[in-house]
């Protein structure tokens, strides 16, 4: 696996990084990618770009964008979704 940066970038409000992995081999033309977002100042991830570990009926990944936020969205609160999970459909 390697990782290099792509851009400095701002996301909720916080100076952040934007980072892509990929494999460290000829197989990095067939497999995606994966972008990650990190804060620079709470040196955490703030956003995943990429496969899942979830697959359709015939055996493929989905690709998911999951946000690590400091609490739930608005959407999410009072339907079980536990604090800082939001599920997108689409």
């Amino acid at each position: 696996l390697r990782a290099y940066k792509l851009a400095d970038t701002q996301m909720a409000g916080q100076a952040a990084i934007r980072l892509k992995a990929e494999l460290d081999s000829v197989l990095r033309f067939v497999v995606d990618s994966l972008v990650m977002t990190y804060s620079v100042d709470a040196r955490r991830l703030l956003e995943y770009r990429g496969v899942s570990n979830l697959h359709n009926a015939d055996g493929d990944t989905f690709p998911v964008v999951i946000k690590y936020r400091d609490a739930a969205p608005d959407a999410a609160r009072g339907s079980g979704t536990p604090a800082g999970c939001h599920a997108v459909s689409g």
